[in-house]
């Protein structure tokens, strides 16, 4: 799996005022690895963002595990 996500958000407002500058950007890439069979999925992932403004830069990997009953 490889995912790529992308978030764009506006200024901010504050009591109806636009804060200039407050704008969020950024950039993530995801590769991960998954196997599945009839009754349990599960998911190890990395992501990292590569790119963003006004956004803190994280490294993390997820685990995903789902049971369909």
């Amino acid at each position: 799996m490889f995912e790529i996500s992308a978030l764009v958000q506006g200024d901010k407002r504050e009591d109806g005022n636009r804060i200039p500058d407050s704008n969020q950007r950024s950039l993530t890439i995801c590769p991960g690895i998954g196997w599945s069979s009839d009754k349990i999925q599960t998911l190890l992932a990395y992501q990292r963002t590569i790119a963003g403004t006004n956004m803190d830069v994280n490294d993390s990997f997820v685990f995903t595990f789902a049971y369909t009953f």
